[in-house]
């Protein structure tokens, strides 16, 4: 309760502790107010969320927005050490101060957090086209070989398999959507990965050794 007296008499204050409006007109005077309203906005957010924090003694609900902004940097690897307002990153020795660095900084660094969790999580599923890449996809090579096939399916077929994203009975069966993943090709009861698909599967070797030694020639004539 004291915290939201405090948060309830500070907002009410909009202009800030100590702030008067002077009088002036105007282009200027729309100016100065725009500063003066800006800096109490920035205040009484601050103090909204500190208000928010002592309520709910450091662990705010997770449906709210300070919740939801608390839960997100959490999920990054950001550790509080002060409170809300200071917060250690996995990648930086200096502490994160929410209230003096610049908001521009702070969104910033939240969303190249994001972005490196969201390159994690395209390297675990697709580890061919991103692992130990750091994110650069060769899109301009890819692009010009596949611009040599002009039917959309086979050229969505090649891109998945460069990537790492054929669908396969063991990819079906780790999401849920089959009780087993043993192929359903041949009878050896192995599971269908794509290494038994792309080599191993005999009912497919009749595919495969003409594309075999069509690679063999290629590499050949490969400088």
């Amino acid at each position: 309760m004291g915290a939201l007296s405090r948060m309830t008499s500070k907002g009410s204050g909009f202009l800030g502790a100590g702030e008067r409006a002077p009088c002036v007109t105007g282009h200027e005077g729309a100016l100065h107010a725009d500063r003066l309203v800006n800096k109490s906005s920035a205040q009484a957010g601050q103090t909204m969320i500190q208000a928010v924090w002592e309520a709910s003694k450091g662990r705010p609900r997770s449906v709210g927005p300070v919740g939801r902004a608390c839960r997100t940097v959490t999920n990054l690897g950001w550790r509080a050490i002060d409170r809300w307002w200071k917060w250690q990153l996995p990648d930086d020795p200096e502490p994160l101060d929410m209230v003096c660095e610049p908001v521009s900084k702070l969104m910033h660094r939240v969303q190249e957090a994001l972005r490196e969790q969201q390159l994690r999580q395209l390297e675990l599923r697709r580890p061919r086209q991103f692992e130990g890449m750091k994110g650069e996809v060769l899109k301009d090579v890819l692009n010009k070989q596949l611009v040599n096939y002009p039917d959309g399916v086979e050229r969505a077929l090649l891109l998945g398999a460069i990537a790492g994203a054929t669908w396969t009975a063991d990819t079906a069966h780790r999401r849920g959507l089959r009780t087993t993943a043993q192929c359903l090709y041949c009878e050896d009861g192995t599971n269908e990965d794509e290494d038994h698909l792309f080599w191993k599967c005999n009912v497919w070797q009749v595919v495969r050794d003409p594309m075999v030694a069509q690679l063999i020639q290629l590499t050949k004539e490969t400088p």
